[in-house]
């Protein structure tokens, strides 16, 4: 019963998980036509639930058959042989003591016929713990082994120190990367998709930690920082818009908290987005949808924007942030950001777009998880090499 429940409920965790991609993805595959893939496929999940379902049923039936024939075996036995004894000449057993002892195994049937009832629920019970307990014995050793220094106010540097990463499962992303950022500076984290980019960027958080190397700010490797105040110094806008089904100052306040209204029409002005906003019905308590589905993709990048920048921390990284924008909401965007680094804060932008690179102090050219050049857009195509021939191929497919 406890192996035919645990499936169950490893069946039912697939279906749920089938139909939240599904609904996410709605708009996909109704543009693909295959609404009635989805419903079949579906389908499918829903009848491996219910056989799983089924066989956990059957599974409490007989258990709950076998108790019950099982106790009147043992009540029939009972009576047999306290019969025989009671009808003996010389008697061990009164009449009456024969009942009051079968009055005593009655008694003795209703914990264990109880207990054979309630077994399906004590073994769904047994199955959802062990599965909570799986999630919540997962292992944390990002932070478990952070340490307890507050970080600087104003950080002047962060800094990669021969920084090697693997994905688990997978091959090497970064291989003896080293560089460091200033304070002011603006940076681009430039190369193909795929080239570690985003790595770089999520190490500097502590999403996870190198497998070799060091990460440090002002000298001082990022795991001796208490995570939570290491990470108020970071803002960071993700190349995929995460937003919730909220309104857009719920969604902003993310960000911070504590923004008043103002704070948060500034960093909308920053981030492109105030008109948008002003256009909406109820302006800032207008509610998104589920993963902001009111708003087309551009319109929930600048929001995420205006999320990172209302945050106002020391070290801003926006992972493609004029990705999916128009010409004049990314020059907004980009003004932004130079301004932040003016204020004395470090900017990380991460791309792979080669029309913007002019725009930067320095680049930081990534490719199969090397570090293969770093300098101005100008510096580095004077060099010929893997950069000069990856911004001319840009520029020619854009031709």
């Amino acid at each position: 019963l406890r192996i035919a429940t645990r499936k169950q409920r490893r069946k039912e965790g697939d279906m749920a998980d089938y139909m939240q991609e599904s609904l996410g993805a709605a708009a996909l595959i109704q543009s693909l036509g295959r609404e009635g893939d989805a419903v079949r496929a579906f389908a499918k999940t829903n009848r491996r639930n219910a056989r799983a379902g089924l066989k956990t049923a059957r599974a409490a039936a007989r258990l709950s058959s076998s108790v019950e024939g099982l106790l009147a075996a043992a009540l029939g036995i009972t009576v047999l042989l306290g019969g025989l004894r009671v009808l003996q000449p010389e008697a061990a057993f009164s009449a009456g003591e024969l009942i009051v002892f079968i009055s005593y195994v009655r008694g003795l049937m209703k914990p264990i016929r109880a207990a054979a009832k309630h077994q399906a629920r004590v073994a769904k019970g047994t199955a959802c713990g062990e599965r909570l307990l799986r999630v919540l014995d997962e292992d944390r050793p990002v932070r478990l082994s952070s340490g307890k220094k507050r970080p600087p106010a104003s950080p002047q540097r962060l800094a990669y120190e021969q920084v090697s990463y693997s994905y688990p499962g997978s091959g090497q992303v970064l291989s003896q990367v080293s560089f460091a950022i200033k304070a002011g500076d603006y940076v681009a984290l430039f190369g193909a998709s795929g080239a570690g980019k985003s790595t770089v960027a999520a190490l500097a958080l502590r999403l996870m930690d190198p497998d070799e190397g060091l990460v440090t700010l002002d000298g001082i490797e990022l795991k001796e920082f208490d995570l939570d105040r290491l990470r108020t110094c970071f803002a960071l806008s993700m190349q995929s818009t995460v937003l919730f089904g909220a309104s857009v100052a719920e969604n902003l306040q993310l960000g911070d908290p504590e923004a008043e209204e103002a704070a948060m029409w500034s960093a909308l002005e920053a981030a492109g987005a105030a008109e948008l906003v002003r256009g909406l019905p109820g302006g800032l308590e207008y509610r998104l949808g589920s993963a902001g589905s009111a708003l087309s993709g551009g319109q929930r990048k600048r929001i995420c924007l205006a999320r990172a920048f209302l945050r106002q921390s020391a070290i801003l990284i926006a992972d493609e942030p004029f990705n999916g924008l128009d010409v004049h909401a990314a020059a907004k965007v980009e003004a932004s950001l130079r301004a932040h680094a003016e204020r004395g804060g470090m900017v990380i932008v991460v791309t792979h777009d080669a029309a913007s690179l002019h725009s930067f102090d320095r680049i930081l050219f990534i490719e199969g998880g090397r570090l293969m050049g770093q300098g101005t857009d100008r510096e580095l195509r004077s060099e010929p090499g893997a950069y000069q021939r990856f911004v001319e191929a840009a520029e020619g497919s854009r031709r």
